[in-house]
């Protein structure tokens, strides 16, 4: 490696796999922006995202070992994240399911927000929300790849292990579904008014 050049995240990791810590935070470094973009866009809360990118960060330092180099490391850490992000969207589900049965128990609380003071921008956001929500998982992992983080179809498809066609196919299918639900939700856009 020249002087001045940056070193290559298989030679960082081949680093860090020798105890090198400073290699494992330069991985960190480089790479902590995109798994915090990949665990919004499964979770889409940015506190839940947060703590799905330390689990994340964690579990990398813990399974680095294991790392043999045969696909890219962009792709086992999406992996990884996609993992980490699956288990806590379903332990919040559950707990979600839990405090439904919970309050459904007792009497409901008034002392709840004033439904009027919403923004449009918070209503935009969950409306956008909802619309991917509403994806199956595999159309939602390609429709954030390529439509919110720019990735072309064929890097969404080696980072997934899928074709080019497969990866295309899911595209226009979320596409799809996105705009039918956005409209459902929000008629308005429909009419030009949105």
């Amino acid at each position: 490696m020249a002087s001045g050049e940056q070193p290559t995240d298989a030679d960082l990791v081949r680093r860090a796999r020798a105890g090198d810590e400073a290699a494992f935070e330069a991985l960190v470094t480089r790479w902590h922006a995109r798994i915090h973009r990949w665990a919004f866009a499964w979770v889409a809360d940015a506190d839940e995202a947060d703590d799905v990118t330390q689990q994340v960060l964690v579990r990398m330092h813990l399974r680095l070992s294991r790392f043999r180099g045969q696909s890219a490391f962009s792709t086992w850490a999406y992996h990884i994240t996609r993992n980490a992000a699956r288990d806590s969207f379903r332990r919040r589900h559950r707990r979600e399911r839990a405090l439904a049965r919970l309050s459904a128990m007792g009497p409901a609380d008034d002392a709840g927000p004033d439904p009027t003071v919403a923004f449009d921008q918070r209503e935009a956001a969950a409306t956008a929300r909802a619309a991917l929500a509403g994806l199956p998982p595999r159309q939602r992992e390609v429709f954030d790849l390529v439509d919110l983080q720019g990735h072309a179809p064929h890097e969404a498809a080696a980072v997934l292990g899928l074709s080019d066609g497969t990866v295309r196919a899911h595209l226009f299918r979320a596409r799809r579904a996105v705009r039918a639900a956005v409209l459902a939700l929000d008629p308005a856009l429909a009419e030009g008014r949105g």
